[in-house]
């Protein structure tokens, strides 16, 4: 907000390295971080969203099928696919994450 965009990405860029180094990049708060990296390094929103759903199976995989952490960042994931207008990967991600789509509703 100040100006100093450059200065906040080094500093991310960094935290990243140290979080891989401390934790390794299969633990889930590293997962976690990383998605969120992602969605703010990334140049193209094709790109990002496409990051992001592989996040989001990792996130899945690495931390079981109830965490909370993935039903936020699915919800997130399927509010910008209707922001993009993209209905027919709605479908087919609401199908991959069936057990999260139905937390949505509910």
């Amino acid at each position: 907000m100040q100006g100093k965009l450059k200065d906040a990405k080094e500093l991310v860029f960094s935290a990243m390295e140290l979080l891989e180094q401390t934790v390794g990049p299969e633990n889930p708060e590293y997962i976690g971080a990383n998605l969120i990296y992602n969605i703010c390094d990334s140049k193209k929103e094709e790109e990002m969203l496409s990051q992001v759903e592989d996040s989001i199976f990792r996130m899945q995989y690495q931390l079981g099928q109830k965490h909370p952490s993935i039903t936020r960042a699915l919800r997130w994931y399927l509010n910008k696919l209707q922001e993009c207008g993209e209905t027919e990967k709605i479908a087919e991600v609401k199908e991959r994450f069936d057990m999260h789509v139905k937390a949505l509703k509910g």
